[in-house]
């Protein structure tokens, strides 16, 4: 199997998804990567959710599997519509791409090229959350907080289902806190998920369609809602607890 990672040279999580990856396959992984890079507001949002906790960890990371990072082909293009990201997928064959930080929403011509799918890792139980601050809405609800790894097909999150998987949130834990594990969940989930895929236990005719009629695009919360879901998770009026 060939899988190559769609993302930007920016994006904080690429080589911890790319780890998880090229574990499984050190021989067949490949890292596209496109000049759409983060604006400035979106890097903010990113350190108020994080405080740098990956950014600290990046080192030893490359420290223990640089070695195998070494092995993977990158390429570097305008954008993952582009002319030359349609040639590379022609000549490549890849069986999967895994969205692991792209920017610009991927065209149906390019998501029919790939042979099984582009796989995307959604911070949000599907599909009744759908779009931006998925985590933070769900707290903000009292619902429960997920992962979803899904297919990517013409709309936002609505692609077939692969896997979900809940995210306990324990009293102890604060704002920082809950994104981080959420983001260290869907991370490893991408691993099993594809370890699963490889090995046979999840076959490709058993991705699930959604149920339209639950699903419900979100758009960013707002700083007054943002700020009374911190409030919540720091009083423990959180209401799904573990």
């Amino acid at each position: 199997m060939k899988i190559a990672l769609i993302s930007t040279p920016d994006a904080p999580l690429l080589f911890f998804y790319l780890k998880e990856i090229v574990e499984l396959l050190p021989n067949s992984t490949s890292v596209i990567l496109d000049s759409n890079v983060k604006p400035k507001k979106m890097k903010d949002v990113w350190h108020e959710r994080t405080n740098g906790y990956f950014e600290e960890r990046l080192h030893k990371l490359f420290k223990n599997f640089g070695h195998l990072f070494s092995k993977s082909k990158f390429y570097y293009i305008d954008s993952h519509n582009s002319k030359t990201m349609k040639q590379i997928l022609k000549r490549e064959k890849f069986d999967y791409l895994i969205n692991a930080g792209t920017r610009v929403k991927i065209s149906s011509s390019i998501i029919k090229q790939v042979k099984c799918g582009i796989i995307n890792i959604h911070p949000g139980m599907l599909p009744k959350y759908r779009g931006c601050t998925c985590v933070e809405w769900a707290i903000y609800n009292d619902d429960p907080v997920a992962n979803t790894i899904h297919l990517m097909d013409h709309k936002y999150d609505s692609g077939n289902i692969i896997n979900i998987q809940k995210c306990n949130i324990k009293k102890y834990m604060n704002y920082k806190d809950v994104r981080v594990m959420v983001y260290k969940k869907g991370i490893a989930l991408l691993g099993k998920t594809i370890s699963n895929i490889l090995s046979g236990k999840i076959n490709k005719n058993e991705f699930h369609k959604q149920n339209t009629s639950l699903g419900k695009y979100w758009k960013p919360i707002s700083n007054n809602k943002l700020l009374k879901v911190k409030n919540k998770l720091m009083k423990n009026k959180y209401k799904n607890y573990s």
